[in-house]
């Protein structure tokens, strides 16, 4: 009967290699459910800003006097404001700018 050798013992512990920061960051983001939903949202909101110019093409300054504090409806998305002016071009205006317009009527 022959024994197997057992291998002889290390002097120092082989280190394993350690994923970088990013892959474990990248790793935990990934598999935390609400942070994926969160970025999937924002994801939405970039992609209806950056769009939404080239689908809704009504100036900001475009004013109907007939339609003055108006709900929504399919000639205004938003509905209007108190000056009478549609709120979707000025919503995304303002998202699309850095900081947020006072002059806004969203």
């Amino acid at each position: 009967m022959s024994v197997a050798a057992a291998p002889a013992p290390r002097a120092f512990p082989v280190a394993r290699a350690r994923p970088s920061l990013w892959r474990e960051a990248t790793r935990r983001f990934r598999r935390h459910r609400l942070a994926m939903v969160g970025f999937g949202i924002l994801l939405v909101m970039v992609t209806a800003v950056l769009v939404g110019p080239f689908v809704y093409r009504v100036p900001i300054d475009a004013i109907d006097f007939k339609a003055k504090l108006k709900g929504p409806s399919r000639a205004h998305p938003f509905g209007t404001a108190t000056l009478a002016r549609t709120c979707s071009p000025a919503c995304s205006t303002a998202a699309a700018s850095r900081s947020p317009s006072a002059s806004s009527p969203c």
